[in-house]
């Protein structure tokens, strides 16, 4: 099996183009190269075909005069907590407990000191609320039709 460290760094162009080249990759290789030019040529007008039918949902959403992001409502989940309210305590790893205790001790001192035992801590994000303001509206729901 021919590696394309073996080609040195010629660039797949060159690989696929320069007529000059004494040594060819086997045909393979030559094919899975070209999968390669014609995939990367095509992902960004697909990036772009997306990012416009999304325009075209939120302009279309946003003609009713509320805000796409919080849908009217002037908040958004927590992006930290996913609206939980509460993240896992990095400290105990959720456990509750010191390291290398068992999980079926029930003494006190045991426990976890940064969650007191409970294994999660209110989100620092959102303070346990699991919500946030709406940045794209301002928390009003509402934004200016275009």
């Amino acid at each position: 099996m021919v590696s394309l460290e073996s080609y040195g760094n010629l660039g797949v162009n060159n690989l696929l183009q320069n007529r000059s080249m004494v040594k060819r990759p086997p045909p393979a290789i030559r094919a899975i190269l070209c999968s390669l030019l014609v995939i990367s040529a095509l992902l960004p007008e697909a990036a772009c075909r997306s990012m416009a039918a999304r325009q075209k949902k939120i302009d279309a959403y946003e003609a009713s005069g509320k805000c796409f992001n919080c849908k009217g409502s002037g908040e958004v989940e927590c992006p930290q907590c996913k609206g939980r309210g509460w993240i896992t305590c990095g400290r105990c790893s959720g456990s509750g407990r010191n390291s290398g205790v068992p999980a079926t001790s029930v003494d006190p001192a045991n426990f976890c000191q940064a969650c007191q035992g409970h294994g999660q801590l209110a989100c620092p994000n959102c303070d346990g609320i699991s919500r946030l303001s709406c940045d794209r509206c301002g928390g009003s729901g509402i934004t200016s039709k275009k």
